[in-house]
């Protein structure tokens, strides 16, 4: 793996990374597992797991971190990650396995926010903090370095699920359109909740499913543009400090949405905030996809690669 700390590898890709070895005067703390959606990952959970951690070091415990694998780029504030589930897919037996993985590795570690936690009053929802921000390892900046060579370049996230606020269809299109401006298209979704126009190169055939997410951050803050459907691939984008992302509709269903996310990032971590541009002009059903007929998704294609031609060339 690219990523900074000492790696342990268990069997089905879950992993261990322990950043910093240093022990706990009052022990370890295990904050998860954080196994929803990206988007919500986001915008809630990790902004409430960065202020647990923060006072679970100020109390004297080590803090660790299990969720998803791939996903350990979004706490490397923690001690520890435990990457315990594979992304996109139904682990039958993740939840009988991260429990006892973790005490065997952790002796009288506690569970702060899980079934039966020890320490509760650590994991507070409503208390967010949203710096610092993720930062892709070194070898991931160095591979998404390469990897940008060519200019202009645009990221995409063209995740293909049975979802209407995420089912946009004439992705095709868009990337036809970011080719015809000699651009070259890097798409960062996991191949298998991907769609997978011609003429993009995909990200996960570069780099593998477990180092993804580390080189996609690093990715978006390099791109002259990203591309994203209403889906989490917009909360890494913000994370990224992207220059700039064009929006297929919407900005996000919790609070406070993509664009209140950019502006707490952004104020925590004194960046410039990044511009977001959503597509609207084909009214809500077109925008998210409620069983309306391709030609709409075509039209909609059609004005997110004219906000591209925008970003690229600067308005016309």
């Amino acid at each position: 793996m690219l990523c900074d700390g000492r790696v342990q590898e268990f069997p089905n890709g879950r992993y261990r990374i322990v950043f910093d070895e240093t022990p706990g005067a009052n022990g370890t703390l295990v904050f998860g597992p954080l196994i929803d959606e990206l988007g919500k990952e986001c915008i809630v959970d990790r902004p409430t797991a960065m202020a647990a951690i923060d006072k679970a070091h100020a109390v004297g415990f080590r803090a660790v971190v299990c969720g998803y694998s791939n996903r350990h780029p979004l706490y490397r504030n923690a001690d520890e990650y435990w990457g315990i589930c594979v992304p996109m897919r139904k682990n039958s037996d993740w939840h009988s396995w991260y429990r006892p993985e973790i005490q065997k590795a952790l002796p009288r570690c506690k569970f702060a926010n899980s079934d039966g936690a020890e320490y509760p009053g650590f994991f507070v929802p409503g208390v967010r903090k949203h710096s610092p921000l993720p930062m892709p390892s070194r070898r991931a900046v160095e591979k998404a370095t390469e990897i940008a060579a060519k200019r202009p370049l645009v990221t995409i996230c063209p995740r293909n699920v049975a979802h209407p606020p995420r089912d946009f269809k004439a992705w095709q299109d868009v990337v036809d359109g970011i080719l015809g401006f000699g651009a070259d298209v890097v798409s960062c979704t996991p191949l298998d909740a991907s769609y997978r126009p011609s003429g993009a190169k995909f990200l996960q055939d570069m780099v593998g499913l477990n180092d993804l997410l580390d080189v996609e951050l690093a990715l978006h803050g390099m791109a002259d543009c990203c591309v994203a459907s209403n889906t989490g691939a917009m909360g890494l984008m913000v994370y990224a400090r992207a220059k700039a992302i064009v929006n297929v509709g919407g900005t996000g269903s919790y609070a406070p949405g993509w664009e209140g996310l950019r502006d707490a990032v952004a104020r925590e971590n004194g960046t410039k905030p990044t511009k977001i541009f959503v597509t609207e002009g084909l009214g809500r059903e077109a925008m998210y996809g409620f069983n309306v007929p391709m030609e709409k998704h075509r039209e909609m294609a059609k004005l997110m690669v004219g906000h591209i031609d925008d970003v690229l060339h600067g308005a016309r």
